[in-house]
């Protein structure tokens, strides 16, 4: 995380960061100054990123992180989208496919990961 806020070019080359190191690293320099939810963010990144990420914030701009927004985070964690590509064939295929599943997947999130595979097929 301290390295997310130094920043810098080639800071991964300098410091010999493995692979992985190297995408950790990344995930929390863009995940600071993105607008994702936090939510979301554990959603796509997983509870350990996400908290980082949102403890970053927060320190950011000197602000003590808040148990509800770290639940969140958790619960977004542990949730699974319920719609599968094969809930969409064969009415779309292709980049028609990756698209819905984009938008369907997007109004979930706004749902606050609420909506049922019914009320998004519907």
């Amino acid at each position: 995380r301290r390295l997310a806020v130094l920043g810098g070019e080639g800071i991964d080359q300098t410091l010999r960061l493995s692979k992985k190191q190297s995408r950790q690293r990344g995930q929390f320099f863009d995940g600071i100054g993105s607008l994702t939810s936090e939510a979301e963010l554990g959603f796509r990144l997983g509870s350990d990123v996400a908290k980082g990420i949102y403890a970053l914030r927060c320190a950011f701009v000197s602000n003590p992180p808040i148990q509800d927004v770290v639940d969140q985070i958790e619960m977004a964690a542990r949730t699974e989208f319920p719609i599968k590509s094969s809930d969409l064939t064969p009415n779309y295929s292709g980049s028609a496919l990756g698209e819905k599943l984009r938008e369907l997947e997007s109004e979930w999130i706004k749902s606050g990961f609420t909506k049922s595979k019914s009320q998004l097929l519907g």
